[in-house]
């Protein structure tokens, strides 16, 4: 054990988030879930249970970003005959989504650095957005986005 090195923490600024391939800018806090539901199995007439019934596992994620002056998957392009950039759609491998709600089937990747040689990667497949908000304040704080979804599985969550 005298060899082994001293396993540091990390820092939320050196985790990468990405969508599709698509690195998410500005990300602010990212959290996931993994859950199963679970239940006591009691035969007739014992008091204590015999078994476990286990549920389908749900694998959950939820990120904020703040809000840049662009769109959070990709940048937009110049609108015809404008100087300013509209913000309409997003483009993700060639196809365009009006809205985060409507890509499907996406991979999520949470990617941790590599420290003393090991490297953590969080894969989640067959994502879909279920939510998002986006809000401001008459302040002087950045507007943010929060973006919420469902996976149908979860890969690296040891």
């Amino acid at each position: 054990m005298a060899n082994e090195e001293y396993i540091s923490g990390y820092a939320g600024e050196e985790i990468s988030l990405l969508v599709e391939g698509i690195k998410i800018m500005a990300l602010q806090n990212c959290s996931y879930k993994e859950s199963q539901d679970k239940e006591p199995i009691y035969g007739a007439g014992f008091v204590k249970a015999h078994a476990m019934g286990r549920g389908k596992r749900k694998f959950e994620l939820d990120f904020e970003v703040k809000e840049l002056n662009q769109s959070v998957i990709e940048e937009p392009t110049n609108a015809p005959r404008s100087k300013t950039t509209q913000l309409k759609v997003v483009k993700i491998n060639g196809a365009e989504y009006a809205s985060l709600l409507d890509i499907k089937n996406a991979t999520v990747l949470i990617v941790y650095p590599a420290k003393n040689g090991i490297q953590k990667i969080k894969k989640f497949t067959g994502f879909e957005f279920t939510n998002v908000e986006e809000g401001f304040a008459f302040d002087a704080a950045a507007v943010g986005k929060k973006c919420s979804g469902l996976a149908i599985w979860g890969e690296g969550m040891i």
